[in-house]
């Protein structure tokens, strides 16, 4: 299975999920809901384009390289933004074991693509 159909019906939604959760902290509430439907857009919209040879209009051309997907200014985002926020709200919300887990699982294997592609990218 293509990692973008993963993010697209598996993560996306668990980030939504996890924002809906989050009730002490505002910022945090709207960055996870804002981040999956993000994460289910993009994924979804590359998943497309790269399935049909370009054959769709790329709406997301600044984030998008027709080669490696994401760019790398996208995955040092990631790498620098996004999972740092994701740790502080794994280490700080109250989360049911089983989102909490599947959480961490998320953040480590997602940054360590991140990083294996950023540095294979340089």
């Amino acid at each position: 299975m293509d990692v973008r159909l993963y993010d697209v019906f598996f993560s996306g939604p668990i980030y939504i999920y996890i924002g809906t959760l989050i009730k002490n902290n505002q910022f945090l509430q709207y960055f996870m809901i804002v981040t999956g439907v993000m994460n289910i857009l993009y994924n979804g919209h590359n998943y497309l384009y790269f399935r049909k040879d370009g054959q769709i209009l790329p709406f997301f051309k600044y984030f998008l390289d027709k080669k490696y997907g994401k760019t790398q200014i996208h995955r040092l985002w990631n790498l620098l933004g996004m999972y740092p926020i994701f740790f502080y709200i794994y280490w700080t919300q109250n989360l049911p074991q089983w989102l909490s887990t599947i959480f961490l699982f998320e953040i480590v294997i997602g940054f360590g693509f991140n990083l294996y592609n950023f540095i294979k990218l340089l």
